[in-house]
């Protein structure tokens, strides 16, 4: 399902609880979202949870030729996954703006701030060194993704065991877990991002995603437990003040060690688990429980449209309903008998009604075919006539009679004979003609 789009009555009403120091989800101003941690049974794997947003990350190592104009140092590579599941904005196998930005500003978290010792990594100073592809998935968006995904990249990379290595003259041999033990990544300082957001003048800390439509601008910054500012980022068109700035780094450093002691007691807690040969839980434990679960939403189910019918009533001996029947929730069941004489009774009624039908049938063909039979009988005495009359001769002069022997004619001869002899004189004309 797609996010409901902005209205200008939430965008008041937002505008307006953040004015009376409240938000829509019941915390403060100054109140950040509680934060859940998990390593995986792999190295180098983490979820990390803010609020409702879910960001998965994994690290891994592989040989690669380092950069010519920095042959000793290792290559760190930052690569973004949002999916559409995260958030219906996303498109697949697409960063857009949000993307750009985020892997942008975990660059510079996690490799301009020089977290990690990237010396170390170089295995032939030219040649071989160690390239770490840091994968961030983001598996849910409620706002404040830089942050959750910091948290999960730094974790990764705290949890990420690289195999050992022997470097020999002629070839570099990577060997199993099974005969030395992976070592760990040397990392100088764990920074952590806070994110600011303000509205009509006013600074929030760690916005939801609703919050993040009507922000004026944001403000991060990524500070580490020595109280060092290792980056900051502006967007927006925001006019901030040195003293607003201050303030939002003083209130940043309590959350930057409170996150790095986290970091630092779930992978302690991970090495000791590891240390006694027992086996991790990993992510196992995240399924079911509310770590890993989405957002509720009532089910739209589809519902088939049933006939109305009348609710099922019990009557006594005279057919009446009674309200003690109707409590009680009896119904009156007919005797066997009764179903089957009645079930009889309708295979009855439809065989009569088929058989009626069959007749209607019979019956119709019938008088088709008598009145086609008649039809016929009278275009065969229709052409029978047309047989015997023929027109007459056009060289043959026919003179007419005088009256007074036309009537005397038909004095002295029967009807029938005329008629006989002017049938037989056409039918000699028609034969003389052929």
């Amino acid at each position: 399902m797609r996010d409901e789009p902005p209205t200008l009555c939430e965008q008041a009403f937002i505008k307006k609880s953040i004015a009376e120091n409240l938000r829509i989800d019941g915390r403060g101003l100054d109140e950040f979202r509680a934060v859940k941690l998990a390593l995986g049974s792999t190295y180098g794997t983490a979820i990390c949870s803010v609020g409702n947003t879910k960001v998965c990350c994994s690290v891994r190592g592989e040989i690669a030729e380092p950069r010519r104009a920095r042959p000793t140092n290792g290559l760190i590579f930052i690569d973004v996954d949002l999916s559409p599941a995260a958030n219906p904005m996303f498109q697949s196998n697409r960063l857009g703006s949000r993307g750009f930005e985020l892997r942008k500003m975990l660059e510079v978290v996690l490799r301009d701030s020089r977290c990690i010792d990237v010396e170390s990594l170089c295995l032939r100073a030219g040649k071989e060194v160690w390239k770490l592809v840091v994968s961030v998935k983001v598996l849910d968006d409620d706002g404040n993704l830089l942050d959750c995904a910091s948290i999960a990249a730094v974790a990764a990379l705290q949890h990420y065991r690289r195999p050992m290595i022997t470097v020999e003259p002629e070839q570099t041999i990577i060997h199993p877990e099974r005969e030395f033990a992976p070592v760990p990544l040397n990392i100088h300082h764990i920074p952590i991002c806070v994110m600011y957001g303000f509205v009509d003048g006013k600074a929030i800390v760690d916005p939801n995603a609703r919050e993040e439509l009507f922000l004026d601008g944001c403000l991060w910054m990524a500070i580490n437990k020595r109280k060092e500012v290792c980056a900051m980022h502006q967007t927006g068109r925001l006019i901030l003040s040195t003293g607003t700035i201050t303030a939002c780094v003083k209130r940043s450093f309590q959350r930057a060690s409170d996150l790095t002691d986290l970091i630092a007691s779930t992978c302690s807690k991970d090495a000791i688990t590891r240390g006694k040969n027992q086996k991790t839980a990993g992510f196992s434990n995240l399924i079911g429980g509310d770590f890993i679960s989405l957002y509720e939403n009532q089910p739209n189910e589809m519902i088939q449209i049933e006939d109305r019918c009348d609710s099922p009533s019990t009557s006594d001996g005279q057919g009446r309903i009674t309200e003690a029947s109707l409590a009680e929730g009896t119904t009156l069941v007919e005797d066997e008998e009764d179903g089957d004489a009645l079930i009889q009774a309708q295979v009855d009624n439809i065989a009569a009604s088929v058989e009626g039908c069959r007749m209607e049938v019979t019956k119709s063909t019938k008088a088709g075919r008598t009145k086609a039979a008649r039809r016929n009988k009278d275009q065969a005495g229709l052409g029978d006539l047309l047989d015997g009359i023929v027109d007459p001769p056009m060289d043959v002069d026919v003179k007419p009679e005088p009256l007074a022997a036309v009537a005397q004619a038909s004095t002295e001869q029967p009807p029938q004979e005329a008629a006989t002899s002017g049938w037989s004189g056409m039918s000699a004309i028609r034969r003389k003609k052929l």
